[in-house]
């Protein structure tokens, strides 16, 4: 009777480890059980069976918003304008809505209207509007919001006080912003309201004319505009200004000159204040009243030598 034999498994290094007899009859050896491939450890490979339809369905979603975007519900029909008469603001707008944004997407579009250019338009084409804002008030309207320049100056060239009444005029705001015609210098000859400037422009327009241009003296122009509305309280109505290299003459309605160095206004009011008094006494009398030295104030009657006060 023979030995019975005896069978140890040999462990195959892998990824799977499957026990291998060495000896014995085939029919001994235990049924080997198929190995599905994995991708990665322990992973099965998902099937894509579900991509194209996905695909698919995020593409029409794409479309279905890009049609949307032509829908008259989400385009601008109605413009509404505040703080300006008349339709040129809104042919401006509409000007500028006109086309496609690139070419895929309507610039009248809600959504997408290109605002900026819309309002650098609006400034670029009207001098007279100072500032613009641009909102959405619906799907289908938009509201602009201007604010226009105020008349502060008249600019009718060289030569303010003896100016030709045959000179158009335009009116300056002011920061020294040129910005509409204004007219014959004769319309304005005998207007008190009206202040009268001479300065140098900057020569910058395109349009060939004033219009857009600025003072040169722009940055003092805040200054000078609020000294002018003091001394138009304090002594008399300005009548005009004359804007030189460093200096400035007020002329008052009363043809007295007052004269400052540009922007020291508030060092020339506070001598104009402290001398006040004798100024308003024999103001019909000065010829000019010097305010551009330290601590003194200079003043000239009409066919006389300067006093210091």
């Amino acid at each position: 009777m023979s030995a019975k034999r005896s069978y140890s498994p040999v462990l195959v290094k892998g990824p799977t480890r499957i026990p291998v007899l060495t000896k014995g009859a085939a029919s001994e050896r235990p049924k080997q059980i198929p190995i599905k491939r994995t991708g990665g450890r322990g992973r099965r490979v998902p099937q894509k069976k579900n991509a194209p339809i996905i695909s698919l369905m995020v593409l029409g979603a794409l479309l279905l918003a890009y049609g949307s975007l032509w829908l008259p519900a989400l385009r601008i029909q109605k413009i509404q304008v505040e703080g300006y008469s008349g339709p040129a603001i809104e042919s401006v707008v509409r000007d500028q809505m006109h086309g496609l944004i690139g070419i895929l997407f309507p610039k009248d579009s809600s959504l997408f209207y290109p605002e900026k250019s819309i309002s650098a338009s609006i400034i670029n084409t009207l001098p007279e509007v100072k500032e613009v804002e641009i909102s959405r008030s619906s799907f289908t309207s938009l509201y602009v919001d201007v604010v226009s320049r105020v008349k502060k100056y008249v600019w009718c060239g060289d030569g303010v006080v003896a100016v030709q009444e045959t000179s158009l005029c335009y009116f300056m705001d002011d920061t020294g912003y040129v910005f509409k015609e204004a007219g014959s210098a004769a319309v304005f000859a005998n207007d008190p309201s009206i202040v009268r400037i001479e300065t140098k422009l900057t020569n910058s327009s395109k349009s060939g004319t004033p219009l857009g241009e600025t003072a040169v003296a722009a940055d003092s122009m805040p200054a000078l505009s609020d000294f002018v509305t003091k001394v138009s309280a304090l002594l008399a109505p300005v009548r005009a200004i004359i804007i030189r290299a460093d200096e400035v003459d007020v002329v008052l309605s009363t043809d007295t000159r007052l004269t400052y160095i540009v922007e020291q206004e508030e060092k020339a009011f506070k001598l104009l204040t402290a001398s006040a008094v004798k100024i308003q006494k024999d103001l019909r009398d000065l010829e000019y009243v010097d305010a551009r030295f330290d601590g003194k104030i200079y003043l000239k009657r009409k066919g006389s030598v300067s006093v210091n006060e």
